[in-house]
């Protein structure tokens, strides 16, 4: 890679961190192209080299985001390991990752009813992507008769609603409250009757 292409990389990813922070504080509507350009300190022109327009560098931090997310529940769901334990380590990492981005993750979950019609077709698209993980977890307890349900679609729904309203009253206490194994624990036993990390069904 030659020296002008690795600046541009350079370039281009700082433009996406800085993007992301004030995405995560303010939300998509309230950010504008001329704030990031001066934050980052690049003529406004440098921005529309890499990116068509906010919308285009909206959805490229989001997919950024999920790209990584997806990637560790994937690993989660490949793992050869009993049912209940592979639910209760799902949760944990999505957890975890939630807390890790409570900013991003919440500003999401919050504000992308108020945003443009296509930035919330594009979240529903990129968070059914990660919910099917969880519908595929769910599915094996069910082929296994571990799990007794009979929409394992609508569990899964279910089960990321429960976790982002946690993660959301998380964010807006602002305050240490039940680590992620302790809700993934609770979790696993108040929506499928199992047991999480302690015990095997």
């Amino acid at each position: 890679m030659s020296v002008t292409m690795l600046k541009k990389s350079s370039t281009k990813d700082i433009i996406l961190k800085t993007a992301e922070k004030f995405f995560a504080k303010d939300g998509y509507m309230a950010v504008s192209i001329n704030k990031i350009a001066k934050t980052v300190n690049v003529a406004k022109s440098s921005i529309y080299h890499f990116f068509e327009n906010k919308q285009d560098l909206y959805f490229q931090v989001l997919t950024r985001s999920f790209e990584e997310i997806d990637a560790i529940l994937q690993k989660e769901v490949g793992r050869e390991e009993e049912v209940n334990k592979k639910i209760y380590n799902i949760i944990v990492a999505y957890l975890d990752f939630g807390i890790k981005n409570k900013n991003l993750f919440c500003s999401i979950i919050q504000k992308a009813s108020n945003s443009e019609k296509e930035v919330v077709k594009f979240i529903a698209k990129l968070r059914k992507k990660l919910i099917s993980h969880f519908e595929k977890v769910i599915q094996v307890g069910v082929n296994k008769n571990i799990l007794h349900i009979t929409d394992s679609k609508l569990s899964a729904y279910l089960l990321v609603g429960t976790m982002d309203s946690f993660l959301m009253d998380n964010v807006l206490a602002r305050e240490k409250g039940w680590s992620s194994q302790q809700v993934a624990e609770q979790i696993v036993q108040s929506l499928f009757g199992l047991r999480g990390k302690q015990t095997s069904v």
